[in-house]
């Protein structure tokens, strides 16, 4: 999950990182032309001060995908702690910066991510949820890295 989620947050300087509380160590790869494609339909429009914990919950919850086991194999460094709410954060609810419920996108806006896909992840979106796409385009932009 090293890789994935130095990808995801490959667009936040070093500095800013280190600060944030969802920041974490990168590793020094790169993106290829189609990974950062798929890197901004799925995280181009997140703010960059909420990308680290973005980027924390995408690299958690795409685990628990039909490609989860896939991308363990192609990025199966993970030094990090499960995502949580920061303990000096507001009280849950009230801040919603704090949630991602507003950085989704709906499914059918995800179409675009179909034909960037290799066919075998493409065959396995049958009746794909938000974190499903997440998943299919994490997956893909692994093949294209690693």
């Amino acid at each position: 999950m090293n890789i994935l989620y130095s990808l995801l947050t490959s667009s936040i300087p070093e500095s800013a990182l280190s600060a944030d509380y969802y920041g974490k160590k990168r590793s020094g790869i790169g993106h290829t032309y189609k990974s950062s494609q798929l890197c901004q339909i799925i995280a181009g429009h997140v703010p960059t001060s909420r990308l680290p914990m973005f980027a924390c919950v995408i690299c958690d919850g795409i685990l628990h995908t039909i490609f989860g086991s896939d991308i363990m194999e192609l990025d199966p460094n993970n030094t990090y702690a499960p995502v949580c709410r920061n303990p000096n954060a507001a009280i849950p609810g009230t801040d919603p910066a704090l949630c991602i419920y507003d950085l989704t996108k709906p499914a059918r806006d995800l179409k675009t991510i179909r034909p960037m896909l290799d066919t075998d992840i493409q065959d396995r979106l049958i009746t794909p949820s938000w974190i499903d796409y997440m998943g299919a385009a994490c997956l893909q932009m692994l093949r294209e890295t690693v």
